[in-house]
């Protein structure tokens, strides 16, 4: 096992200087950070780092090296890899949190090491709780729901109507967890505007409706790729009905 984590590692450093050369290079549609520099230009907004399209890119083929690494562990190599990188910052610790006897909303923006962090996640819970992830199978496709499974995660393809959010309340009635993408969303006059990490985020108000629905907490989370081989999940302080907007006075950490 340890020459396929070294070659993995291998690769993992060589993005960056690599990225440092395609970036300028790659065509818009083999570029996410392009992309996301052309969004945020539409919007009327310049990056304030003249970085940002080469390090979205960085971000996004080590998130991508991770996910296809993890993908190919077994249940004992996931634990090794979990110990070893990948770790937690921000304003709860992570043993504390997922200690926490009601049911959990973990609330992440679609960007990010995303996959990954619900399969170090779901690791963690096992045996205390179980954690479902709702995605969309026409979006994402059926390997999604095989990678999930593999990470001992409940995968559902139920996004919207009443037969998903059926599926949430049970879920969370079982004192369960879910993991939800609140920023993808088909309709933005259904939405809300809440803080974040210090920022504004638009969402779905179907997070806010599941947590009024149940005892369950919404905890912001953030996961991004380390500058050396791991991850890095950013946990904010859990909400509830109760306390909205939550405070939250920490950033993501850049990666």
């Amino acid at each position: 096992m340890r020459c396929p984590v070294l070659l993995a590692e291998l690769i993992y450093r060589a993005v960056r200087p690599a990225a440092c050369v395609a970036s300028p290079l790659l065509p818009e549609e083999f570029n996410p950070g392009k992309r996301a520099y052309r969004s945020i230009r539409e919007m009327g907004v310049s990056p304030a780092n003249r970085r940002f399209a080469r390090d979205v890119l960085i971000s996004a083929c080590r998130a991508s090296l991770l996910k296809r690494h993890v993908s190919q562990l077994t249940t004992h190599q996931l634990t090794a890899f979990i110990g070893r990188h990948v770790d937690y910052d921000g304003a709860i610790e992570a043993e504390r949190l997922f200690e926490e006897p009601r049911p959990l909303i973990f609330a992440t923006p679609h960007y990010g090491a995303i996959t990954v962090a619900c399969a170090a996640a779901a690791h963690l819970l096992r045996q205390r709780k179980v954690l479902n992830v709702f995605f969309d199978k026409e979006r994402h496709g059926l390997k999604l729901g095989a990678f999930f499974e593999s990470a001992g995660i409940q995968a559902s393809t139920l996004l919207g109507g009443l037969a998903g959010i059926r599926t949430a309340l049970r879920a969370l009635e079982r004192g369960e967890c879910l993991a939800i993408l609140p920023d993808a969303f088909d309709d933005i006059d259904r939405t809300l505007v809440v803080p974040f990490f210090s920022r504004l985020l638009r969402v779905a108000s179907g997070t806010a409706s599941l947590a009024l629905r149940s005892s369950a907490l919404i905890v912001p989370a953030f996961a991004a790729p380390r500058h050396d081989f791991g991850l890095r999940i950013t946990l904010a302080l859990p909400s509830t009905h109760a306390v909205w907007p939550p405070t939250m006075n920490v950033k993501p950490s850049s990666q």
